[in-house]
This record gives C-alpha cells, sequence and structure tokens, in this order.
C-alpha cells in the first residue's frame, strides 16, 4: 500500500565515498553541502554538515532488475507476492546492501524517520469502463459538495471527469508544495498510456494496468506529523503500520467523497434510490432531497443542517448522495472501500496458502514462510 516515501536519518558518513558517480549539491553561493545519486529511480543525499542522511523514492524498484515496475506497490510485497516470492525482507536487505556499497555504513532503513509518503492501492475492475465511471462519480461528489479549504484540481483546469480526481488543499494549490495532503483517484492504464510518451515503458507493463483504479493519497510532513499523534505512532519507518495505511486511505474517501460518513455505502441511479428508500422506509421528505439533487445536480445549498440531517438518512438506508447518470443503465455500484477490503482478505487467503505449501527438497519437507528474518520486528505487518 506504500508507494513512494521520503526516509532520513542523521549519521556520519566518511566523505570519501563519495567518487565520480556522485553528483554535487551546491548551495547559491556555489558551496558543496552535499552529494546525490540515482539508482533505479531512488534518490539518495547525503548533506555533510547536517550529517543527514535522505532516501527518496519507490523503495520496491530495487527488486526490478532491468525496468522499472510501475504497477506493483510496496503492499503486494507487504501481503506476498506469490507470483515472485519477494517479501518485505528482501527490499529492506537490498537497500541496505546498497547503502552499505555506496556508503560504507551499516544501518537499517526501517530505523530511518519518515517525511513523506504516498499510500496508494490497485483496485481491479471489470473494464476500462467502470474505471471511468468510478472516477466520474468521485468527481461529482466532490462538485455536489461546498468546497471551502480544498481544490480538485479537474474542476480547476477543467480537465476530463473521467481520467481523475485530484484534490489538494487551496494553500499547497497555491504554493505547489506537497506539505499537507493530496488525494488522487485515477486510470493506471490512461496514466500510463500518456507517460509513454516521455518514457519507455513495456507494452506488458501498460497492459498490466489495465482496469485498475488507483487511490492514491500523498501526505507530506505537517500532515504527517498530525495523523501521526492521531494513530498515536512514532517517527521510524518501521511503525508506520500497513493497517494504518489502508484506515488512512479508507478516512481521507470517507472525508472528502462521503462526507465524514460511512465509506462502504453503494452507488446508485435516482430511480434505485426512490426504490430502495421507498421499499425500507418510506419518507416523503427524504424523497424531495433526492429529487433536488437529482434535479438541480447540487445538494441543498440554503442549509447546512438540512444536508446533515437527509445526508445522514441516506447513508443510514446505504446509499450515496452522489446518483448515477441514468443513460449508463446501471443500478447499483460497490463501494471501493467495499472491493479494497475484499482484495486484501484475498491476498491474506492466497499468502495463507503459499506460507503452508510443503516444498520437497532433498526427501526433507520444508515449510515456505515469508516475513520472517532479521527484521522480525516487522512480522506485525503480516499478521493481522
Amino acid at each position: 500500500m506504500i508507494d513512494k516515501i521520503t526516509i532520513y536519518k542523521h549519521i556520519s558518513v566518511d566523505i570519501t565515498v563519495f567518487d565520480s558517480k556522485w553528483n554535487e549539491i551546491r548551495n547559491n553561493i556555489n558551496e558543496i553541502v552535499g552529494y546525490r545519486i540515482y539508482i533505479k529511480h531512488i534518490e539518495i543525499q547525503y548533506y555533510s554538515k547536517s550529517k543527514t542522511l535522505i532516501i527518496n523514492g519507490r523503495l520496491n524498484n530495487i527488486l526490478s532488475s532491468s525496468t522499472i515496475d510501475r504497477i506493483k506497490n510496496f503492499d503486494d510485497t507487504w501481503t506476498g507476492d506469490i507470483e515472485s516470492k519477494q517479501d518485505l525482507d528482501t527490499v529492506i536487505d537490498r537497500v541496505n546492501q546498497l547503502l552499505f556499497e555506496l556508503l560504507k555504513i551499516n544501518t537499517n532503513i526501517l530505523e530511518f524517520n519518515l517525511s513523506y509518503i504516498e499510500i496508494c492501492c490497485n483496485i481491479s475492475l471489470q473494464s476500462q469502463r467502470a474505471v471511468e465511471q468510478y472516477i466520474i462519480l468521485f468527481n461529482n461528489s466532490i462538485s455536489l459538495q461546498e468546497k471551502k479549504r480544498m481544490v480538485n484540481f479537474v474542476d480547476e483546469k477543467n480537465k476530463s471527469k473521467q481520467s481523475s480526481c485530484y484534490i489538494k488543499t487551496y494553500a499547497s494549490y497555491r504554493d505547489k508544495n506537497k506539505y499537507n495532503y493530496q488525494l488522487n483517484y485515477y486510470n493506471k492504464y490512461e496514466q500510463l498510456n500518456n507517460l509513454k510518451k516521455q518514457y519507455t515503458i513495456p507494452e506488458s507493463e501498460i497492459e498490466k494496468a489495465k482496469n485498475i483504479l488507483r487511490m492514491e493519497l500523498q501526505i507530506g510532513c505537517r500532515k504527517l506529523k498530525a495523523e501521526r499523534e492521531k494513530y498515536h505512532i512514532n517517527k521510524q519507518l518501521k511503525d508506520f503500520d500497513f493497517f494504518q495505511c489502508k484506515q488512512l486511505i479508507i478516512d481521507y474517501y470517507s472525508r472528502f467523497i462521503c462526507k465524514n460518513y460511512n465509506p462502504y455505502v453503494k452507488y446508485v441511479s435516482y430511480e434505485t434510490a426512490k426504490k430502495i428508500i421507498d421499499a425500507n422506509a418510506p419518507d416523503p421528505r427524504l424523497m424531495e432531497y433526492i429529487k433536488y439533487i437529482a434535479k438541480y445536480n447540487k445538494l441543498n445549498q440554503k442549509s447546512d443542517t438540512t444536508n446533515r440531517k437527509y445526508i445522514k438518512k441516506l447513508f443510514a438506508t446505504g446509499l450515496h448522495f452522489c446518483f448515477m447518470p441514468k443513460q449508463w443503465n446501471i443500478d447499483m455500484l460497490t463501494s471501493p472501500i467495499t472491493l479494497l477490503d475484499e482484495k486484501i482478505k484475498e491476498n491474506q487467503k492466497l499468502r495463507y496458502t503459499y506460507q503452508n505449501q510443503l516444498i520437497d527438497t532433498d526427501n526433507k519437507l520444508q515449510y515456505i514462510n515469508l516475513g520472517k528474518g532479521q527484521n522480525d520486528d516487522i512480522s506485525k505487518l503480516f499478521n493481522k
């Protein structure tokens, strides 16, 4: 569930290790203040004066033999990738080994402090059209609401509503920084097709992205501090739990797409909503409320109290306030959070099966046991 991260640690490094492979980092008066190198799109920086080592990028890239895998997330490693039999220990060990080869230091990146994180998940749907429909619904959900402290980049730049839903705070949008949060739900297949205009991306990788809805949350240093306090976790990478990542995905979806209500409600058409409300508990005023939404394509702008009252009733019925267009000819779409739960449960089943396979090697039965190794302190990521 982790994609890109920025981690750092204060550590002494012998300056003689910075040979010609490294690029110099200079300040505005042309003094050398540090060194930088890129390995498989992972950026490593070292600042001599503050003795700060910084690693930035997708750590999962360390496992790639030649090309960069733009589909697989760190959660595929955490939950156990069945096909390639790779686990989190391998990623950690490879990066630690790389740091020793480059800097001649023995360290463990799990003990580095986390200052930026991109949390994301891939939701596999039945078709590209389904991906587009979910993204349209996300954008429409934002458009229906009164936006006070956030900007939807899609609305602001008049972009297509079926390719992405990209939300930032007003301050982050204005100042063009990543100190706070950024929420990005997008069509992974379309993204890679656009990227191949600039980079060499194998067609096989693009095909793997077909029908994938990517739900991504980027948390900068300021917001990360608040989230650590909320979830009572420390600064170090090892303390950032996989299931806390999942909860953050759910929390932000609930906050921005569901107005802080139940993130598991379904999307339905207006006609289906009327039938469900009438069948469960007929409520003429709720019927009038959803009729207003369907007719004017907005929530009641006169009263926040009215909105809270009837949206709460609507969500209690299991329905989202954003209705699907009639021309889609679809009655209902499951919440993406429900699909995320199903994916995680399936991964856990596959992992359990894989862990308990028996291999007959030299007439000895050996259990395959992923998630165990020198980094046993992270076993909590696998066994919940």
